[in-house]
């Protein structure tokens, strides 16, 4: 849940070695640990190393892709948003 918080809102890794995030959490989840940094980034990684096999597995049977890129900044934050788009044949071609 902590790694779907950090991730959704982009909240930086450091968080988790907050003192008052610490105490936040342990104050809702008392019987629970903390991850600690080195251990949120290992399961980050290894979450997107399957997520990235799976994208892969799914784009192996596709003919052709559309892509866009849009970069852009604010607030001294940059941003990069991808997106793929096909058509699906057996969506289309089904009875």
């Amino acid at each position: 849940m902590i790694i779907k918080f950090i991730m959704s809102a982009t909240i930086p890794f450091s968080i988790v070695e907050n003192e008052d995030f610490k105490e936040l959490i342990n104050f809702g989840f008392p019987n629970k640990n903390l991850l600690s940094r080195p251990t949120l980034m290992k399961k980050i990684n290894q979450m997107s190393e399957v997520l990235v096999d799976n994208l892969k597995k799914e784009m192996d049977s596709i003919q052709h892709i559309t892509t866009t890129v849009d970069c852009w900044s604010i607030f001294k934050k940059s941003y990069i948003g991808i997106t793929g788009s096909w058509i699906d044949p057996s969506i289309l071609f089904s009875e």
